[in-house]
């Protein structure tokens, strides 16, 4: 009968929002640039990118707010060396729309060795002086050294010696 109809109660549509990169086992150093990208379906505005190392339990750090629906930006990796980054994509509006990286992202730091040379030839029994730079706050070095490209091969130089980015070591 086309006289009979009824009006439900007000109703809420949200849409939902998905990472597409990263997607997956990541791991970023610090200081590089990497591309976020995320898409949204249905009534999505605005929406802000944050992260956490704790599951956003009790942490978010809020990367960069009001940024388009579905988009991509690329993003410097802050100085925090961790396995456990996590990134949520949350609408600006309505924070219950929003999504967690399926996968936490592993941050990592990094090195580069100024001495030695490539080339060096040193002696048992000599001190010299091994120096690094340091990529992120790693607070603790390993030292090791190989004569096979670390193929197979290798010995123990010092463990966890604070990270000055220099060491005084006798062969």
């Amino acid at each position: 009968d086309p006289q009979v109809s009824a009006v439900s109660r007000p109703l809420a549509i949200l849409g939902t929002l998905q990472f597409l990169t990263p997607a997956g086992t990541t791991e970023w150093a610090v200081g590089t640039q990497q591309e976020i990208v995320w898409q949204s379906r249905g009534p999505v505005s605005r929406v802000n990118l944050e992260y956490s190392t704790d599951g956003f339990a009790a942490e978010n750090v809020l990367i960069v707010s009001d940024l388009p629906a579905s988009g991509r930006m690329m993003w410097t990796v802050p100085d925090l060396v961790a396995s456990n980054v996590s990134l949520r994509v949350s609408e600006s509006l309505n924070s219950a729309v929003s999504v967690v990286t399926p996968v936490p992202v592993k941050i990592t730091g990094g090195f580069h060795v100024d001495l030695p040379a490539a080339g060096a030839r040193w002696t048992v029994g000599e001190r010299q002086e091994i120096r690094w730079r340091t990529l992120g706050s790693v607070p603790q070095v390993h030292l090791e050294y190989s004569n096979d490209e670390f193929r197979q091969h290798r010995e123990t130089i010092a463990e966890n010696v604070e990270n000055l980015g220099r060491y005084e070591w006798t062969i």
